[in-house]
């Protein structure tokens, strides 16, 4: 039995988070949106930053056809079989709005999709998990997640959004 497999309710693919779209920096060509259900999220971000391209990752295959309304690109499968699939250096933004604390390895996730970021890119997280916050922040200190690139000096390349 697949234990990532949990019933939701169809709103919950269907939230906007539109209060994170102020988070996006205006400068963000190219956005991927991890769990994006029905895309809605990328739909906000669009009416504040129209020339954006946004892509998806959304497993839910209802949700993900819906979200192909909303985005430029969507590809429907769980995020460890789509990330091969992405762009190398492509991405200004990547996107996790409440998705982190429901891996089995969020910290492993954050480093395979690393490399689909332009080398100035950001990561931006949003968690209603104190400890999944608590484990990302453990590793941005005791791992080499910010990593050099092409013999430069490291960049901080994950923003946390905390919920208050």
């Amino acid at each position: 039995m697949n234990r990532d497999i949990v019933l939701k309710s169809q709103d919950y693919y269907a939230r906007a988070r539109s209060e994170m779209a102020v988070f996006i920096p205006g400068h963000c060509g190219t956005i991927l949106d991890v769990g994006c259900g029905e895309g809605n999220f990328g739909r906000v971000v669009k009416e504040r930053l129209p020339n954006v391209q946004i892509h998806g990752i959304e497993k839910n295959s209802g949700a993900a056809l819906r979200a192909r309304k909303n985005l430029d690109k969507v590809i429907n499968q769980d995020i460890d079989r789509a990330i091969p699939k992405l762009s190398d250096a492509f991405y200004d933004c990547i996107v996790f709005n409440d998705l982190l604390e429901h891996l089995a390895d969020p910290i492993d996730i954050l480093i395979k999709i690393r490399p689909k970021m332009k080398k100035d890119g950001i990561i931006m997280i949003s968690t209603m998990s104190a400890k999944m916050m608590i484990s990302t922040r453990t590793c941005m200190v005791c791992q080499p997640i910010t990593p050099t690139l092409n013999g430069g000096t490291a960049r901080p390349w994950v923003r946390g959004v905390s919920h208050s």
